[in-house]
């Protein structure tokens, strides 16, 4: 009943089981309640706590049967009178309302300890008229894009937007869809980029066929392009008269501007003549969005009949669960989001995400029970890095993530120092040397110690850290009771042992993350250091990078510190210096000798500066334009030298002597010879 209840129904029902006795005796209530009654306290008052409210139309009618869907959870709907109530946690959540007819609303709330109202008033669906470059369509968690390539194109999805918020065309209830109606460079890129989909879908006009523009590897193993070609066919005819602009390189090129690694691009072309139904072309197109999202979500039997959950205590729950084992990291990969470290050591087990430029970051867990943080900060920032709010900071950096170290401490203590784990660090920056700033995630306070060394930015980290977490922003002392009294600070500062062999010494931070005494529980850790981890770690991406084709290139700034470039393959490579706010002079280096300068304004709009320097054969790869222009020049001197040499020679022969036949040619040579001794000298030009 519960589960029925849950699927068709808004009720959120909840079982407690309080005991083993089915029947319990009156002498039991007493104890029963005393073991549950805050839980039940706290249970009442979460039911307290969320949005309320009434959707209608902008004359005031009431939406009836209107979805009000949340990133995550159920999708409940109004009532007859469009009504609506979603309990919700205290955080930021975005709500997507839709109803019939009427266009989709989006808002975003952040839920405190009372109740809030919200009332949407949805707009009347527009006609292909409208003109806004981004439409969005859908609440699902299947997030799905369709751009238009050409006029012809932006039609068929304007009209594919009216028809699916009309109700004319019913899109799969589990699509979320993002459409630009012309694709073109601009917001309408970044706002796709940052939706973040896993199917991208091309429409042009053309001859009737499908191109794929993603790697193979981002290919559904289920899509069968010759039925697809087959299908589309059908329904629109051959268009064998068309030209085939789905296969022109710009197109291919638009595509991977949107840089999206791990979607699968699929281009369709519909003709090109207007004997087709605009509107059946949009069914069509609306048809391919339904069959692709059904290929990449259909569960084949392989070994387990679901998707299992990577949670051991929440058996075959939906997949959208939050992952907090190593069992996510198989889903992550196939996702194509999270990527394994081939490593020499096979006791590390690294795995990297982001984009392969610097920064690079290292998180790791050092306990057994801060595991499960990573974890899910790696579930959710593959996932959903939008409402992680991780896109730039996937986009612009790499982090690196050691989930679980050889070996883990399954105690929990308080740390005076973090020397013991050097030796691990150590043949960690072996395999990756580039490096320069690691995150360790600890328990036994609530606390933050940073290690300053070469990357000059773990200070100016652990202190935006602290101010983002809700227990450490307005502490100086440390909540839990410790054994060592000179580290009851909020935050402070370690040293690397140099004593213990350390090849490198990047800078540290070490997160503890709550007190020794706590229950064993640690699904609450994400969720508690989010703000401060996301905070962090955009605050890392503040500074310069330079990216040139020489490894003898450094980077230096006001710190001192040289910062060499580290080449990723034989033609390029890159440096990367943090900074803070505000106005730096910084030097590149070459071969320890000053090279070049500047200055750089860094803001937190604009925190990243990149600086290009090519050392080798930089004036044949950056002058293109000046060197064609050269060459043409040369070319016209040469061929106007020979032409006036061969008019002259001819002339002396007579060949230019027009209507003018009363006239004798008077010889300028002493003989005939001489000319012809001209004529061959002018042909070994």
């Amino acid at each position: 009943m519960q589960d029925w209840q849950y699927t068709h129904t808004n009720s959120f029902e909840v079982t407690i089981e309080m005991g083993c006795f089915k029947f319990p005796t009156n002498d039991m209530l007493p104890k029963f309640w005393d073991e549950n009654k805050f839980s039940l306290i706290s249970l009442l008052e979460m039911a307290q706590k969320g949005v309320y409210g009434l959707v209608t139309d902008m004359n005031g009618k009431p939406a009836v049967n209107a979805t009000i869907a949340v990133e995550e959870g159920k999708t409940i709907r109004a009532t007859s009178a469009g009504e609506y109530w979603r309990m919700l946690p205290p955080g930021k959540h975005i709500m997507t309302v839709e109803a019939p007819g009427l266009e989709l609303e989006m808002f975003e709330v952040e839920v405190g300890n009372e109740l809030i109202r919200h009332d949407f008033k949805l707009q009347t669906c527009h006609d292909q008229d409208i003109n806004q470059t981004i439409i969005m369509r859908g609440s699902g968690r299947i997030r799905m894009s369709v751009v238009g390539i050409g006029t012809s194109a932006e039609e068929v999805i304007r009209k594919l937007a009216h028809l699916v918020c009309s109700g004319e065309f019913e899109l799969d209830p589990d699509i979320r869809l993002i459409m630009a109606p012309l694709l073109k460079p601009g917001n309408v890129e970044e706002s796709i980029m940052n939706f973040n989909p896993m199917v991208v879908l091309a429409v042009s006009e053309g001859f009737v066929e499908t191109v794929t523009f993603s790697p193979s590897q981002n290919q559904p193993r289920l899509f069968n392009k010759t039925g697809v070609d087959e299908s589309l066919t059908k329904a629109l005819g051959f268009g064998s008269d068309c030209d085939k602009p789905i296969r022109d390189a710009k197109v291919a090129l638009a595509m991977d501007d949107l840089r999206l690694h791990s979607a699968f691009e699929l281009g369709i072309a519909l003709g090109c003549d207007n004997s087709t139904d605009l509107n059946k072309k949009a069914a069509t197109v609306g048809t391919v969005l339904d069959m692709l999202k059904k290929t990449i979500t259909l569960d084949t039997v392989q070994e387990y009949s679901v998707v299992p959950s990577a949670n051991p205590t929440d058996h075959f729950t939906p997949d959208q669960t939050v992952m907090v084992t190593s069992a996510s990291i198989p889903l992550l990969e196939e996702k194509q989001c999270l990527f394994t470290v081939s490593t020499k050591n096979r006791l590390l087990k690294l795995y990297r995400m982001g984009s392969g430029e610097p920064p690079y970051t290292l998180i790791m867990a050092v306990e057994k029970r801060t595991e499960t943080l990573v974890y899910e900060m790696m579930s959710k920032w593959c996932d959903t890095p939008g409402a992680e709010g991780v896109q730039q900071i996937l986009r612009k950096s790499t982090i690196f993530f050691m989930p679980e170290i050889p070996f883990t401490q399954l105690a929990c203590h308080d740390y005076s120092t973090i020397a013991p784990f050097q030796p691990l660090l150590e043949h960690i920056l072996k395999e990756l040397p580039h490096i320069d700033y690691v995150v360790l995630f600890g328990s036994g306070g609530i606390k933050v110690r940073y290690i300053k060394a070469s990357a000059g930015v773990a200070d100016r980290l652990a202190k935006t850290y602290k101010l983002f977490h809700m227990q450490m922003s307005n502490a100086d002392e440390d909540i839990c009771p410790r054994n060592a009294p000179d580290q009851s600070h909020v935050i402070g500062e370690f040293e690397w042992n140099k004593t213990i062999p350390l090849s490198r010494s990047p800078d540290a931070l070490l997160v503890q993350t709550g007190c020794c005494y706590e229950a064993g529980g640690s699904g609450h850790l994400y969720t508690e250091n989010r703000e401060s981890i996301v905070a962090m770690m955009n605050e890392r991406l503040k500074g310069v990078r330079l990216i040139g084709d020489d490894v003898s290139l450094a980077l230096r700034t006001d710190t001192g510190y040289d910062h060499p470039l580290e080449m990723s393959s034989k033609d390029y490579g890159a440096a990367f210096v943090g900074l803070p706010n505000g106005t730096h002079h910084v030097q590149v280096l070459k071969d320890g000798k000053l090279y070049a300068e500047f200055s750089v304004q860094i803001t937190s709009t604009t925190p990243l500066v990149e600086k290009w320097i090519a050392l080798h054969h930089s004036f044949w790869r950056n002058n293109t334009f000046v060197i064609a222009a050269l060459v043409l020049l040369m070319m016209m001197a040469c061929l106007f030298c020979c032409r006036q040499r061969v008019t002259s020679v001819l002339n002396r022969r007579g060949f230019f002597t027009g209507s003018r036949e009363g006239f004798e040619r008077i010889p300028l040579y002493k003989s005939d010879d001489e000319d012809e001794e001209d004529l061959f000298d002018l042909q070994k030009l």
